[in-house]
Formats: C-alpha cells, structure tokens, sequence
C-alpha cells in the first residue's frame, strides 16, 4: 500500500500520553473502540475485521471555529422521540444564535449541536443540559451591557450583527467554546474530497 505513519499515529511511539485527536489521528484507550479511532497497535484494536463505531457521534467543527472540531451529534437519531426540525436548522437560515450553542448532557456526556438536537435524542430536560459559551466582540456597547443581545444574521455580511437601539447594526464576531474544555472529546476532521486545483 506504500502508506507512511507519522511517529505519533501509534501507541508504542507516542511520548505525551494522551488522547487528544486534535494532536493525534488515532488513540489507544479503550475509547477508541466506540469511535473507531484505534491506533494500530492498540491492544483494544480489532485486527480480523472491519470495526463498526459504535456511536452515533461524529467528528464536526464547532461553529464558527475552523481550530476546534469535537465528537457531537447533530441529528435527531432516536426513533423513540419525536423528531425536532431546529436540530438540523442553520442558525443563519433561521437567523437564531442560539441554534449554533452546542450542548453537553450531564446524563450521558454527549454533545450535541444544540439544545434541540439533545432534546430529540435523549429527551432531556432544561437542567440536565449544559450550555456551552458563547463569545461576542464587537465595537458596540451592547455586547457589554447585555447577556445575549438581540442578533441577526446579515446574509450581505455574511455576519452576524447586534442590532443598536437607534435601528443601525452593528458586526460581531462569535466565538462558542466548551464548558470543560479538558473533558471535551476533540478531532480532526476526516479529508474526503481532495482540494480542486
């Protein structure tokens, strides 16, 4: 196959210990089974056959961030609950910031986009989900003064403005980070299309 493996993409090589994938591409914890991320030399890797992950979980970037991309769920996949259209909307498309807040469930530990994605895959309630921070800078003294100022999403723009009280508005920058961020499971994107040259 001619496939070269960097020093770190093995367990009998890696000097820091840990399992953070957005420094390595593989892991060698027990973990590894349930989101086929094995190294291969991971005693929990299965050689004989193909590994199926075990979670519905899948790599995604975090809005707005192209430095931080975490295992998180981004559709309703519990046929048990009934499906929630707002877990697969685009904040911008429904012009709602608070689409693109991901969630933690203090039951389970997932992820979830947002809030109604958790809603239609666990059913969880307002408490037992986690809110993660939401960021916003700006020259306006509106991201100061208030906790979650009225937004819209300015399609010209292609940003996200606080609307001033005088009926102007003004361009924000987002930036959503998690609440733990030790205890967030983090990735790197899996390439699948080559870049068009």
């Amino acid at each position: 196959m001619n496939v070269h493996c960097d020093y770190l993409d093995n367990c009998e090589q890696r000097f820091g210990g840990g399992d953070d994938l957005s420094s390595y591409t593989c892991d060698c914890h027990s973990i590894c089974v349930e989101y086929n991320t094995c190294c291969v030399d991971s005693e929990y890797r299965n050689a004989t056959r193909l590994p199926t992950p075990r979670t519905d979980d899948e790599c995604l970037p975090v809005y707005g961030r192209t430095d931080l991309s975490v295992y998180m769920i981004d559709k309703c996949k519990n046929r048990d609950i009934p499906s929630e259209p707002l877990c697969e909307s685009s904040a911008e498309d429904s012009n709602d910031p608070f689409l693109m807040i991901p969630v933690t469930s203090s039951v389970t530990g997932k992820i979830y986009k947002n809030y109604f994605c958790a809603l239609c895959n666990e059913n969880v309630n307002e408490d037992q989900a986690a809110f993660w921070n939401l960021r916003l800078t700006g020259r306006t003294q509106r991201v100061l003064d208030s906790i979650m100022p009225d937004m819209l999403y300015n399609t010209t723009l292609k940003s996200w403005v606080v609307l001033e009280d005088d009926g102007s508005s003004t361009t924000v920058t987002v930036k959503i980070e998690p609440i733990d961020f030790e205890e967030t499971r983090r990735c790197k994107p899996m390439i699948t299309a080559c870049a068009k040259e």
